[in-house]
């Protein structure tokens, strides 16, 4: 398995959808970033405020991120598989050296 470390803050989390299909979000406001090593298969999305990741229980989890701790290698202009392939690529860089 791949990982990526990041740090990250919570901001939305989606626990599923009422009976019209709207979703069912709680806003969590942490104040501070916390490192977390994340499974490449978690990630959802990656936008230029968040991250969209899953989280246990059917539950999705919009994590906002510390920009100058991301991955350099990460362009967020690219297309959505160029920057997944980037990310592989990050983690497998940083698997080598160790």
């Amino acid at each position: 398995m791949q990982y990526l470390e990041v740090n990250v803050k919570t901001a939305i989390i989606v626990h599923g959808y009422d009976e019209n299909h709207k979703e069912i979000t709680e806003t969590v406001n942490e104040e501070q970033y916390v490192t977390k090593l994340v499974a490449i298969e978690r990630l959802q999305s990656v936008s230029e405020q968040y991250l969209l990741v899953t989280g246990s229980h059917g539950r999705m989890m919009y994590w906002e991120y510390d920009e100058a701790l991301f991955p350099k290698s990460l362009n967020l202009s690219s297309e959505p598989r160029s920057d997944h392939q980037r990310l592989k690529q990050v983690t497998d860089d940083e698997q080598s050296q160790v």
